[in-house]
């Protein structure tokens, strides 16, 4: 999410945290805390970036600009 803040969960949905095998050649292991998960409101600003992201890729995709490309330029313009 953009701008979450550092005491956000690093998961949408609760999980147990784990620790991984140690690294080779290194005393280093990988871990994960516990995550309560996302607040109601975290998850209701997720689904409005959702809605939002849907509504400005439609605007995009179904721009008149684009009935104006034709064959590889179209395909080129959409890359």
């Amino acid at each position: 999410m953009l701008g979450r803040p550092c005491h956000a969960a690093d998961r949408a949905w609760p999980g147990e945290g784990w620790e991984g095998d140690k690294q080779l050649h290194s005393g280093y292991r990988t871990s994960k805390p516990d995550s309560p998960g996302y607040t109601d409101e975290q998850h209701q600003q997720v689904a409005a970036y959702r809605s939002q992201l849907l509504e400005l890729g439609t605007q995009v995709m179904t721009h008149p600009y684009w009935e104006t490309l034709k064959g590889n330029d179209l395909y080129t313009a959409r890359m």
